[in-house]
């Protein structure tokens, strides 16, 4: 039953539930100013049970120095990735002219010298932008392909890394569950009775949402030993890259996900 009462803003208020017959509407409250206003408010203060759902955890984006006091060493660290800007480099070049003044007043004499600049010569220091990047890229490639799968994944754990490759340049990526290998069979008989599915037109996640139900279902009807022949063949596969990925002989270090004090 819906009641209306009269908060103050200035208030702690907590979120609003608007109940209606078919869903659950969620309202939050703002500081706008100190006049009250008049809100519908439930008897319930919190969300219903089966709406709860826990915190995601937001990782951070991780800095040289994040790594470092991490404990880190220097050559497991990912390359640092240049700036979105083409003006700290124009930066770099104006400071080495000025090299008298104060940081402050360098600061602000360069941004007015980038103002001055016209599209032809800013040009030339977002081409030495767009060259930075295209080395990170090489440069983040390069750290990838050099460490171990499993301290790519403690890498994950801990925090973001801008520019992280999606796989190796070798082609050495880690094979599919048992799940994911009936998946693409029962995709290409799926593609057979219901036409191939376009890439150009239709994303892999759009794609795997269009059939997920019906793999869902087909899966759920394999018996145990059609399921264990997919465990088998996904134990060998993992066996192979394991195998592989030894003969690279990576460099890895375990280390605890959490900043140190």
């Amino acid at each position: 039953m819906l009641s209306c009462s009269h908060i103050s803003i200035r208030q702690a208020i907590s979120p609003v539930i608007l109940k209606t017959k078919n869903s659950f509407l969620f309202a939050r409250s703002r500081t706008i100013d100190t006049r009250s206003f008049t809100t519908a408010i439930t008897e319930e203060d919190e969300l219903p049970e089966e709406l709860r759902q826990p915190p995601k955890r937001t990782l951070k984006v991780m800095t040289v120095g994040d790594w470092k006091k991490l404990g880190i060493p220097e050559e497991f660290i990912p390359p640092k990735r240049p700036s979105s800007s083409p003006f700290p480099i124009f930066y770099v070049d104006f400071q080495k002219s000025q090299s008298e003044s104060t940081g402050s007043v360098t600061m602000k004499a360069a941004a007015a010298a980038w103002k001055g600049l016209s599209e032809i010569e800013k040009k030339v220091y977002n081409d030495k932008k767009a060259q930075s990047f295209a080395d990170y890229h090489e440069k983040m490639q390069q750290w990838y392909d050099s460490v171990h799968p499993d301290f790519i994944k403690r890498v994950k754990r801990t925090g973001r890394v801008m520019g992280m490759p999606s796989k190796r340049s070798d082609g050495i990526d880690r094979p599919l569950t048992s799940y994911f290998l009936f998946y693409e069979d029962f995709r290409q008989k799926y593609e057979k009775e219901h036409g191939k599915i376009s890439f150009t037109d239709k994303t892999v996640f759009q794609m795997f949402q269009e059939t997920a139900g019906e793999t869902g279902k087909a899966w759920s009807a394999l018996s145990q030993d059609e399921r264990e022949a997919y465990a088998e063949r996904s134990r060998k596969l993992l066996d192979e890259y394991k195998a592989k990925i030894e003969q690279l002989n990576l460099k890895n270090i375990t280390f605890e996900v959490g900043t140190k004090s």
